[in-house]
């Protein structure tokens, strides 16, 4: 079994204002087939994702409704999983 897990952090400021939050995603991928990824703002889940069924599952309820839903349904859901797609295709040629 082959397992890998990339961590990204990122730090994003509100207009003016002078709080910091933090961005992290952890992808893993076993046996290069399949992905999950979660999404964790300032520590807490808010979205997660599976390309095994590939079905995104907000983890809170601005996730849910909204702005939040249309964002993570859309084609930027698809343009993900695309990308990370490609990225497990190199790892089989490793």
């Amino acid at each position: 079994m082959f397992v890998l897990r990339v961590f990204v952090v990122c730090h994003l400021f509100w207009g003016s204002q002078a709080d910091v939050h933090a961005l992290l995603g952890t992808y893993t991928a076993v046996n290069t087939d399949e992905f999950t990824c979660v999404l964790w703002l300032d520590g807490e889940a808010v979205d997660s994702y599976s390309s095994n069924g590939r079905v995104s599952m907000p983890c809170r309820n601005w996730m849910r409704e909204g702005r939040g839903h249309s964002l993570w349904n859309s084609v930027k859901r698809l343009n993900m999983e695309h990308w990370n797609r490609g990225r497990t295709d190199i790892l089989k040629m490793t």
